[in-house]
């Protein structure tokens, strides 16, 4: 018997496009985006934007964003949280 060609309502998902493809994250931690020069800091939960601020690097701009989650409580399991030995205050947050 030959090989059969998919019926109405099969899928199709071998490689990287159609329906199915995922953005790949650009940098290496959550949460953190390029905006210009800079790196930004946010958190999108229960259809609300959380800003973090303006960060000069991506590792600042990733302990920018666990503690935006940490201060409006908005981490659910420590999986949400970016691994960096960085702290940044909430002051610093709230001045941006």
């Amino acid at each position: 018997m030959g090989k059969q060609s998919p019926g109405k309502g099969d899928t199709m998902r071998s490689g990287s496009y159609g329906p199915y493809k995922r953005r790949m994250r650009k940098n290496k931690y959550k949460g953190v985006y390029r905006n210009g020069k800079r790196w930004e800091a946010k958190a999108w939960r229960d259809g609300t934007w959380y800003r973090g601020g303006m960060w000069d690097t991506q590792r600042e701009a990733a302990a920018a964003y666990n503690t935006l989650l940490e201060m409006h409580r908005l981490h659910y399991t420590d999986d949400d949280l970016n691994d960096v030995d960085l702290i940044v205050p909430v002051w610093a947050i709230e001045q941006r």
